[in-house]
């Protein structure tokens, strides 16, 4: 199975991109590999979902050797993802409307975020809290807001000073409608996601597109996981190697600090 464009065939191919090509071509060849590496990826979870999801009949003799460790860490992933969205499903409107508006108080008196000058935002999803009112806020505290947008396989970044910067994309949700930046300086990234643990890590949608932005972003980012209440188990999640960790998990209730992280 495919494994990903490492560091080393990057760096390796960015060497040959700097002896051959100009400033401009460069930049193209890097986006190229970052679009690509995401394709590759993409396809893998796909590929490793559609495993997950076949049934062995229970006339066939079972098997007897253990798949890899990272199609198993795949297989638990896709497993707490799927039982994690029939809760978000469940969850009525005034649940998420009432823990929505308790996260916001909370993410309002985090000084981490508060104190920040530029802050990765997202537009919630139906079945993500709903942080419209902090993002009027920082709106209005003029603070530098960007907010992500998937171009392909890949996440853009995109700064927002108005309302008026978005349009309405895919499912309905707003999306910016400005350029994209490359390498914005950000203080602190609000990231959603399906399943978070108590040692702050998370399962996102399937597609990694946060896992695979975050690897390629400055390393003084504070990544900051929000989520309802009922997202957050107790047991620690086998995870790969692309899978990133929070820095902090919060929600109406708790606030998860990871003992190595940029907040410990």
């Amino acid at each position: 199975m495919f494994s990903g464009i490492g560091f080393d065939e990057i760096f390796f191919i960015g060497i040959l991109a700097a002896l051959f090509l100009d400033i401009k071509q460069v930049a193209k060849v890097m986006k190229w590999i970052r679009t690509t590496r995401g394709k590759l990826a993409n396809w893998q979870y796909d590929l490793e979902e559609k495993m997950d999801e076949y049934i062995r009949p229970a006339s066939e003799t079972p098997l007897t050797v253990s798949p890899p460790k990272h199609l198993q860490n795949q297989s638990t992933a896709v497993t707490l993802r799927k039982s994690h969205k029939k809760q978000l499903q469940n969850l009525s409107l005034e649940e998420k409307t009432s823990q929505s508006d308790q996260l916001t108080a909370e993410l309002l008196k985090f000084i981490p975020l508060t104190s920040a000058q530029a802050v990765l935002f997202f537009n919630p999803l139906p079945d993500e809290p709903q942080i419209h009112f902090l993002i009027q806020k920082f709106l209005e505290d003029q603070k530098t807001l960007y907010f992500p947008k998937v171009e392909g396989d890949s996440l853009t970044i995109h700064a927002i000073q108005s309302k008026e910067d978005f349009v309405i994309g895919a499912f309905g949700i707003l999306e910016p409608n400005t350029p994209d930046i490359e390498n914005p300086k950000i203080d602190i990234a609000l990231i959603p996601g399906i399943v978070f643990s108590k040692n702050c890590q998370r399962i996102g949608r399937g597609k990694g597109y946060y896992d695979r932005y975050l690897q390629d972003v400055q390393e003084n980012i504070i990544k900051c996981g929000i989520c309802f209440e009922n997202q957050v188990v107790d047991d620690y999640i086998p995870q790969d190697l692309h899978d990133i960790y929070m820095d902090v998990v919060l929600t109406s209730k708790q606030t998860i600090i990871h003992p190595q992280g940029k907040l410990a």
